[in-house]
């Protein structure tokens, strides 16, 4: 609690100091900004007194890995905007203009859901060491049929 009274003293010396040249209607704001500052000082002094919980063993912790990679279309074209989804869980990504993908994920072999407008959707299974992974979408030439003009 040291810090707390020198900032509180260093706020109402620069409030001396100003109260002489401005208006009182500053005087307002000027005790808004102590209050603020103290408020500021008191949430440190209780960060650092609180003790925090460090878990004991890293078993609590759930590995990760990422997989990544691209989406093209059957001309190795990239295909921007595709949705991959990593089924059963609630991980959802989305291609960047190269078409390439990265998604992080606890460890596991998952089953990856890809689509785009105007192509079949591909399902396709992870690999444990996935570095990069190309999904290939098969044009769907009946996708825009149904759109009337």
């Amino acid at each position: 609690m040291k810090s707390l009274p020198t900032a509180f003293a260093l706020v109402l010396l620069i409030l001396t100091a100003r109260i002489g040249s401005y208006a009182q209607g500053h005087v307002d704001d000027a005790v808004l900004a102590i209050n603020a500052v103290v408020a500021t000082v008191a949430e440190e002094e209780e960060e650092k007194e609180a003790p925090r919980s460090v878990p004991t063993t890293t078993s609590t912790r759930k590995r990760m890995m990422t997989i990544q990679g691209r989406v093209i279309d059957v001309d190795k074209d990239p295909l921007v905007g595709a949705t991959i989804v990593v089924q059963g869980t609630q991980i959802i990504g989305i291609t960047d203009a190269d078409g390439c993908y990265k998604l992080t994920v606890p460890a596991g072999t998952y089953t990856l859901r890809c689509g785009s407008a105007g192509y079949y959707d591909n399902e396709v299974a992870t690999r444990q060491t996935a570095t990069d992974q190309t999904i290939v979408l098969q044009y769907r030439p009946d996708a825009f049929k149904r759109i009337k003009r």
